[in-house]
């Protein structure tokens, strides 16, 4: 059947974005850095430091790049003749991969449509066969902006694959997909967005990844590269799963980042989130929109642990941005609370699962102070104060004199601690959840929530996003609805089959 372009006929390529930020193009090639310094009283987002030479600049979106020199100084060290700002809630996008599945296409009808629709100039066209397979790419020069059609010969099907950095062509191919092909799912979609930072934050950022890990991971992968005395982490990423999607958070640098230098932007890591959505029903809301949806995990990451941000040419002149104002709670209290325990672990030299016994173990055989006790853990001293006093009633540790405190009962059971969190799955990752950490449902009518005992705890985990009704179950993901038809009473027979 052949599709005609008709619909499409009197509409004119997107105009590609505005390079630069704000509606500035910045022609620099230096870096810009923010940095921390949040008064978060008075700001409800994530806050950076830009440096501005010369004159204040009249409104806030202006943006101007700062001396090379004075890359690594801190605010207070910046010459007097120059003003600092505080902004920062742009994420940066990279790239967005999409692929779609149709099973009758005119290919040359669609590929001219395309390729004028999304505005692409091709340097490279080419027609490649195969046994199996016939494939045409479009590909620009720069950047690698790419359109792939590929024909499978056994199954008679077209898959159409895109990968960018901007985001208009994305929804021009996801709108001309639904209303002229009629392609009713995407099969793949990816999204890319990420922030360069200052490298000391670097190892504040992998053990944020690995406490992460630790709650939502599927495992985490580090290549650390040993460099003047310290290791570089040249990878550290973290499979995780996140409101229904499955989510890679990585630092990592540049292969080539020991050429720069510490005043150039590439020397420096990123702290990168790329999440990976399948069948996914069109009509969609915006590319960008589910972008900032899912973003919320990194943006929580960038708020929770405040690194200063670098800007190079590339972010200045290229890339496009988001903004995410959300705070996703139950993710910045996992950072806190874990990144806590692995600053007591580095000093006991072991790992510990409660934070209880952790401070045990630093009161009697590391003989440290309560304020020390404190100042490392983050808590305040009356919270410090309540875990100690909970170890000594349970038997764990006594009291010596003021101060000092000496095992009792290495053994003595603790009190389970009761968490109450939420979080988004699909119906299918709740169902293999549930089984994996062997649950059982608190709640069947209404959001579906769910509990579970490990060692220390006793979790309650609500689902928010899928409600169960009398005859069929509600899940809601990424802007979508789906509808199951299982009567309530059937759910816990699939959980146990």
């Amino acid at each position: 059947m052949r599709l005609t372009s008709s619909v499409y006929s009197n509409i004119e390529p997107y105009k590609p974005f505005d390079k630069g930020l704000n509606g500035i193009n910045t022609p620099t090639p230096h870096t810009v850095l923010k940095s921390s310094g949040i008064n978060r009283s008075k700001q409800p987002y994530s806050s950076g430091i830009y440096s501005v030479s010369m004159e204040v600049p009249k409104k806030e979106g202006d943006i101007f790049a700062i001396e090379k020199g004075d890359i690594q100084k801190t605010p207070k060290e910046f010459p007097k003749n120059k003003v600092t700002f505080r902004r920062y809630r742009r994420l940066h996008t990279h790239k967005i991969t999409i692929l779609l599945e149709a099973k009758q296409l005119d290919i040359n009808t669609v590929s001219q449509d395309l390729v004028r629709l999304l505005n692409l100039n091709p340097k490279t066209k080419k027609h490649t066969t195969g046994e199996d397979y016939e494939t045409w790419v479009y590909k620009e020069k720069n950047r690698g902006e790419t359109l792939t059609i590929t024909f499978i010969y056994k199954t008679k099907t077209y898959f159409i694959r895109i990968d960018t950095h901007k985001t208009f062509r994305a929804d021009t191919l996801l709108d001309y997909a639904y209303r002229v092909l009629k392609i009713s799912t995407i099969r793949l979609l990816q999204l890319e967005t990420y922030v360069r930072y200052l490298e000391r934050y670097e190892l504040k950022i992998a053990k944020t990844l690995e406490a992460l890990d630790v709650e939502l991971g599927k495992g985490i992968k580090e290549h650390k590269i040993p460099n003047e005395g310290k290791h570089d982490y040249y990878l550290c990423r973290a499979k995780l799963e996140y409101k229904g999607a499955e989510v890679d958070v990585k630092t990592y640098r540049s292969k080539y980042y020991r050429k720069h230098a510490p005043t150039e932007a590439e020397y420096h890591p990123k702290l990168e989130q790329m999440t990976e959505l399948r069948q996914i029903p069109l009509p969609i809301r915006s590319v960008k929109d589910i972008m900032k949806e899912y973003a919320t995990l990194l943006y929580t990451i960038a708020w929770t642990i405040n690194p200063r941000i670098v800007l190079g040419e590339y972010e200045i002149n290229e890339t496009e941005t988001i903004e995410v104002y959300a705070i996703d709670k139950q993710i910045q209290k996992y950072i806190r609370g874990i990144t806590k325990r692995i600053k007591a672990e580095v000093i006991l030299e072991e790992q510990v699962s409660d934070k209880r016994i952790a401070i045990a173990k630093l009161l009697v055989e590391k003989k440290m102070k309560i304020t020390e006790i404190t100042k490392l853990m983050g808590y305040s001293k009356r919270h410090t104060l309540r875990i100690i006093e909970e170890l000594v009633n349970t038997g764990v540790i006594k009291r010596v004199k003021r101060g000092v405190y000496e095992w009792n009962n290495k053994n003595a059971k603790l009190e389970k601690q009761r968490i109450v969190e939420s979080r988004q799955m699909t119906l299918q990752q709740a169902i293999q959840f549930i089984r994996e950490n062997k649950a059982h449902i608190v709640n069947s009518r209404g959001t579906l929530a769910v509990e579970y005992e490990d060692e220390y705890t006793i979790r309650r985990i609500i689902i928010s996003n899928i409600i169960i009704e009398e005859d069929r179950i509600v899940e809601r993901i990424a802007g979508r609805k789906l509808i199951y038809t299982i009567p309530r009473n059937r759910l816990r027979q699939l959980i146990i089959a």
